[in-house]
């Protein structure tokens, strides 16, 4: 056991490794630059030196037949030194994973050329810390220690930090945010009650059943009526997200948080995972109909004014590319 005085100095050590971490400027996802990044994994090797280093990438099957990428024979760890391992039930994941690596050239790798690598990065580390720091075995000055590593790697240690963002995202979610009426001639208004609302009432619908089946409302900020107000949900509305969030494996957790960043939209993050969730009534919204609703206002203004080249082609490919990375990963057999 740790004396009191050595408890008192650990956590002040550790709160002001916290306060340090928070004040740094955030770096994306997968690419971890900060001094405790220390551990000889390839994907921390590749992130500094951005150079291929390996001929050959393959797949293999583990004990619980579960897909492992090796590399040159090796097996390929994340950047928290995890087995990238993919679950039997994503082959699909599994062969574009494999063909994410395999397609890198020998010239410089840039950070967004894996970002499957780096959504079931976090996914995989996620849950393998998780559940370690959960461990009964585990010590105070090892749980210590270990939260450090998730605060710095994860940014959280527990599944529950992430909900507050999640649920800000909420408020101005790209799909409750509605233009007045008199913009582009009363057509994009059209557009969006046409195809906005009726997502909105299903994922009203789908709440009910966290709220003892009673009526759940996503409050809306209509442009035309509302101004410039600000806009939160009701009480009622965020516990029965938080109830469905629960739900939620880790894995799923993480690919909604990816998808609601892109897209802006919380609602649209919950679509995707309901669109593979095969409990739940098929959706038949495509890909190709949500990276539509997730930038509709930008597609009318660049029609209507043009386009900037290199800021919104590249943004459009961008959210593009997320939200498919967002459903290969969520997609199970």
């Amino acid at each position: 056991m740790l004396s009191m005085r050595f408890k008192k100095t650990l956590n002040i050590n550790v709160l002001n490794k916290r306060l340090q971490h928070n004040a740094q400027t955030a770096v994306p996802l997968g690419v971890d630059k900060s001094i405790e990044n220390n551990l000889k994994t390839q994907t921390n090797r590749l992130a500094k030196t951005m150079t291929k280093f390996w001929d050959h990438i393959d797949l293999r099957r583990n004990n619980n037949n579960d897909f492992l990428l090796t590399m040159d024979t090796k097996p390929v760890k994340t950047s928290m030194g995890n087995d990238l391992i993919i679950p039997s039930n994503k082959p699909i994941l599994a062969m574009l994973l494999m063909n994410e690596w395999r397609s890198l050239t020998d010239s410089k790798v840039k950070p967004y050329d894996l970002p499957l690598t780096s959504l079931i990065s976090r996914c995989i580390d996620m849950e393998t810390s998780y559940k370690s720091l959960n461990d009964a075995k585990l010590t105070e000055s090892e749980k210590i220690v270990k939260e450090e590593e998730m605060i710095t790697k994860l940014g959280c240690t527990k599944r529950e930090e992430l909900y507050p963002q999640l649920l800000r995202y909420l408020d101005t979610d790209t799909l409750v945010c509605l233009s007045p009426n008199h913009e582009f001639e009363g057509r994009l208004r059209k557009e969006q009650d046409l195809k906005y609302l009726p997502v909105i009432e299903s994922f009203e619908k789908f709440l009910a059943q966290f709220d003892n089946n009673k009526p759940v409302k996503i409050r809306i900020l209509d442009g035309q009526t509302d101004g410039f107000r600000s806009n939160t949900q009701f009480q009622e509305t965020q516990k029965a997200v938080i109830e469905y969030l629960n739900t939620l494996s880790i894995w799923e957790l993480i690919i909604l948080e990816k998808c609601v960043l892109s897209s802006k939209s919380f609602i649209l993050g919950w679509l995707l995972i309901t669109k593979h969730n095969s409990n739940i009534e098929n959706v038949e919204h495509t890909i190709q109909d949500m990276v539509r609703l997730s930038n509709l206002e930008i597609i009318y203004q660049t029609e209507r004014w043009g386009e900037v080249e290199d800021t919104h082609d590249v943004d459009q490919r961008d959210i593009i590319r997320k939200i498919n990375v967002c459903s290969i990963a969520a997609h199970s057999i």
